[in-house]
């Protein structure tokens, strides 16, 4: 039975040569000064496990709501383990105004797992005074 072990949002993460899985900076809000904007360059990160050496066609789907706003077509290969780490860079997702917005990994019709990021508008802050 395929399942995820690990599913989040990063500023950051890699996958080695050796397999190895490095994840940077996790996140689960976004701060704006302003709407609409973007998600400028996030990861997506998520472990899978599920029967060995085994590919699976998942589908990472970018919702508010129930509106979905992207889909992303993936390919995930399992090792003799029967697990695998994936990163999917995510570069200028349409961010068009404040609340939860939804990251989930599914397998035909079966959620698998899901994180979210909270969308903030935040008043511009003044810039911090340095010591003289």
């Amino acid at each position: 039975m395929l399942r995820v072990n690990l599913i989040t949002l990063s500023d950051y993460a890699s996958i080695s040569r050796e397999g190895k899985l490095s994840i940077n900076g996790i996140f689960d809000k976004l701060n704006v000064t302003k709407f609409p904007t973007s998600l400028v360059r996030a990861f997506f990160v998520a472990t899978i496990a599920g029967d060995a050496l085994t590919e699976y066609k998942l589908d990472l789907n970018f919702k508010k709501g129930s509106k979905n706003l992207a889909t992303f077509n993936l390919n995930s290969m399992t090792g003799e383990n029967g697990r695998n780490n994936m990163v999917v860079e995510l570069v200028g997702l349409p961010i068009q105004e404040e609340g939860d917005y939804k990251f989930s990994l599914t397998h035909g019709k079966k959620e698998l797992g899901s994180t979210s990021l909270e969308a903030i508008q935040k008043e511009g802050q003044p810039a911090e005074k340095l010591p003289n």
